[in-house]
This record gives structure tokens, C-alpha cells and sequence, in this order.
């Protein structure tokens, strides 16, 4: 194999569970930072978050914090399953050949 050829087909696959979960977090805390944003003027639904603690009401606090729960947690599942589909199957020691 070429250098090449051995990044691609082996160096690159078994690396890509490592990678994938990079990407996973990175996606998560970019969400969780975009709602922090609002505390410096960035907007967004950090301001219901915001709002709601200095007016002391829940109602905005929980309107703002539900939205960007599910919104993360949707993203992780489905860089779940994209990670799931670019992982490499393992092979049962019956089917490769001696």
C-alpha cells in the first residue's frame, strides 16, 4: 500500500469513531454557546433565558431552556447515527479469509 492508500483505507476508518464524537461535542457546545450569546447582545433564545431570570419568571426561563435541550439532543442523535453509518463493521474471524 501507498501512503496514501493507507491513510484512506485504514488510518482514516479507524480513527473515525474519535472523530466523529469531536464533531458530536463540538456541535453540542456550539448550540450551548450560541445560547450564552444573548448575554453579551447576541440575541437569540438565550434572551428568553435572560429575561426570565432578571424578571424572576419561569415561564421565559423554561421557554428558552426546552427549545435548546431538544435542539442539542437532537443534533448529538443524529451525528449518532451518522457516526453509526461512517464507522467501519468489525468482521467475524469466520469470514475473513486465511
Amino acid at each position: 500500500m501507498t501512503s496514501l492508500q493507507s491513510i484512506i483505507q485504514v488510518e482514516i476508518p479507524i480513527a473515525m469513531p474519535v472523530i466523529m464524537a469531536g464533531i458530536r461535542l463540538s456541535a453540542v457546545y456550539v448550540i450551548s454557546w450560541a445560547t450564552l450569546a444573548s448575554f453579551i447582545g447576541g440575541g437569540g433564545l438565550g434572551d428568553f433565558i435572560f429575561n426570565g431570570l432578571n424578571l424572576f419568571q419561569p415561564d421565559l426561563i423554561i421557554g428558552g431552556t426546552i427549545p435548546v435541550t431538544i435542539m442539542a439532543v437532537i443534533v448529538d442523535y443524529l451525528l449518532g447515527l451518522l457516526e453509526k453509518h461512517l464507522t467501519p463493521k468489525k468482521k467475524n474471524s469466520e469470514e475473513v479469509p486465511k
